[in-house]
């Protein structure tokens, strides 16, 4: 009797803590699932920042080049002068990077 009775409370011992890790891998299982559903609000979330990014620097973009043209159509000859000008600048600046290289 003595032995069904020692029997019966190390299976009533084994048995809560069964029930125990069971809950302990349910909560984990769930912990697991907000982590993953929270990742992938984040991530969508990062993806729906890009693009915006991306169509607004798209639009930026647009906005240059009509306001260039605008400009050239306006005054053409302001336009020429100024290209020139870069254009100068840039080849001299160039030029002295390539002299002060060979020293």
């Amino acid at each position: 009797m003595l032995d069904q009775t020692i029997g019966t409370a190390e299976e009533q011992g084994v048995g809560s803590r069964i029930k125990s890790a069971e809950e302990k891998i349910t909560r984990a299982g769930e912990t697991v699932e907000r982590l993953r559903r929270k990742v992938t609000n984040t991530v969508e979330d990062k993806y729906d920042d890009a693009r915006r990014a991306i169509r607004r620097g798209r639009h930026a973009a647009e906005d240059l080049v009509d306001e260039a043209s605008y400009r050239i159509k306006r005054d053409p000859l302001n336009s020429v002068a100024i290209t020139f000008g870069v254009g100068l600048g840039m080849g001299v600046l160039i030029g002295w990077f390539m002299k002060r290289d060979r020293e």
